[in-house]
């Protein structure tokens, strides 16, 4: 049983409360001398599973979103399948196909400056549905190239599409946030990640099977449609105005972005941590090779599809089973974004020195577990730490970046493989660069209240402050008396206490 508070402690109480200018000694001394006599049940914790759907039934916006971007995944597949089996149609060239890759990353890479401003300065809802309207337009343009048997018109409307998606994907980071309490922006992360690892496994094969049967044409026609259909879920939404002035146009701008990177060294760190992470899947594109005799002799289609399976399997672990033992805490998801990289490189290593198809699948579904956790924990760290009036910048450098990264990692995988390296060398390396990142993403996932501040003047207060500052003196007492079950640090509650 907690002792409880002696007379001596509610006498320091009192002084705190009165009207004369308390201290911080004060303060501590009550912290220190007393607890409560009874303190607030803890709260329960619930599996990712069971929280998902509590997620799903309680946030209207949320649900709206998830099941926006659940019938927007199935269009991403069925556009990937059908523009790739269109232009190997038109065109039997490897260039052609190489064009492909290139149209999608340099339209990301070329909107991404603009995007950014335009998420922080907008509604956020209204972006989303005017965009998904111009992607709709964009998929019946794929349908009218085709049908003109035009490879640039293919390559314009691709690059149109990515073009709308490098403004989609980070509204829809940065519209989480908005729509759920802070404590449930893990969760939220955690489902959409899973939504995505679910179709990784079964999409692809959708499309495959989609494009096959009824054809290239109605394969883009469903891709259109699909894009319509995620529209009327996300207009449902609520409405999400910017939290900047209009008149404060310079402040929504890019180079103010790249100012407030530089200010802030640890929310510049976060930044990069998933576009390393999507530059080590690279080499996910070569799946293909393994499964071309490498492994055994085993090859085919078969083969592919189970090494693709297996990469959507370990998303699904990741963003359910992982999710469990890593937490929704800051410092448990720095140990998870940790973590991600050394699963990423345990995952190549393993794969470098596969010796049969089964062991080779195996392999890759560690490599897809890692990347879904570092994608729900980079995502999440970066969106709580993180100023919500640069979200849009934030994470249209993010998505930008990590699109780049990737593209030129399997151009340099690529022109390793052609110049004679094999690949379960080329695949080692990459298992070595992941070790190496696990040392870059420690030395980036310092607490930031570890972390020297040279200044922190224009900086959004925390939402540890902001509670903090509703407060009233002796509600700050009562909180401090719990304060070593609480994750507020006692000198924050001691300098409050001072102000007042």
């Amino acid at each position: 049983m907690h002792r409880v508070p002696e007379p001596s402690d509610m006498k320091v109480v009192s002084l705190v409360a009165g009207t004369s200018r308390p201290c911080a000694v004060c303060t501590l001394a009550v912290t220190r001398g007393s607890r409560p006599r009874a303190m607030a049940p803890a709260r329960k914790r619930l599996s990712p599973a069971v929280r998902y759907r509590h997620l799903i039934r309680t946030s209207t916006g949320l649900r709206n979103l998830w099941l926006g971007k659940l019938i927007s995944f199935a269009g991403d597949w069925l556009n990937a399948v059908a523009v790739l089996a269109a232009v190997q149609e038109l065109s039997s060239t490897a260039a052609a196909l190489t064009l492909v890759t290139l149209a999608r990353t340099l339209a990301v890479l070329v909107i991404a400056p603009i995007a950014g401003p335009l998420i922080d300065r907008l509604d956020r809802r209204r972006l989303l549905l005017i965009v998904d309207a111009l992607r709709a337009a964009c998929a019946l343009g794929l349908v009218v190239a085709y049908q003109l048997e035009s490879l640039v018109g293919l390559y314009i409307g691709l690059a149109a599409i990515m073009m709308c998606a490098g403004v989609a994907i980070p509204t829809q980071h940065a519209i989480v946030p908005r729509l759920v309490a802070r404590a449930d922006i893990p969760a939220a992360n955690g489902l959409l990640a899973g939504t995505w690892a679910v179709m990784v496994a079964v999409g692809a094969a959708v499309g495959g099977v989609a494009t096959a049967y009824l054809g290239i044409h109605a394969a883009l026609v469903i891709d259109a449609l699909t894009f319509i259909i995620s529209l009327a879920f996300f207009s449902r939404m609520p409405a999400l105005p910017a939290q900047t002035e209009p008149s404060q146009a310079r402040a929504t701008g890019f180079v103010a972005c790249l100012g407030y990177l530089a200010a802030r060294p640890q929310v510049l760190a976060l930044t990069l941590l998933k576009p390393a992470l999507q530059m080590l899947g690279g080499l996910l594109a070569f799946l293909p090779l393994f499964s071309t005799g490498v492994l055994g002799g085993a090859s085919g289609a078969v083969y592919l599809g189970i090494l693709f399976a297996s990469r959507g399997l370990g998303a699904v672990i990741g963003t359910i089973y992982l999710r469990r033992l890593m937490g929704d805490s800051l410092a448990r998801l720095r140990r998870g974004m940790l973590s991600a990289y050394a699963l990423v490189a345990a995952g190549y290593a393993a794969l470098a020195t596969a010796t049969n198809m089964w062991h080779a699948a195996a392999a890759i579904c560690i490599v897809g577990v890692g990347h879904s956790v570092g994608w729900i924990a980079g995502t999440s760290l970066l969106q709580l730490e993180s100023d919500d009036r640069f979200h849009g910048r934030l994470f249209s450098v993010e998505f930008g970046l990590g699109m780049v990264l990737m593209a030129a990692a399997s151009v340099v995988a690529g022109t390793a493989l052609d110049s004679g390296a094999s690949l379960r060398t080329v695949t080692l390396v990459f298992a070595v660069v992941a070790a190496a990142l696990v040392a870059f993403a420690g030395a980036a996932l310092v607490p930031a209240d570890e972390v020297p501040q040279t200044a922190t003047r224009g900086r959004a207060p925390g939402p540890d402050v902001q509670v903090l500052d509703r407060l009233q003196p002796v509600t700050l007492i009562t909180a401090a008396l719990r304060a070593r079950r609480s994750p507020i640090p006692l000198e924050l509650f001691a300098r409050k206490v001072d102000e007042r």
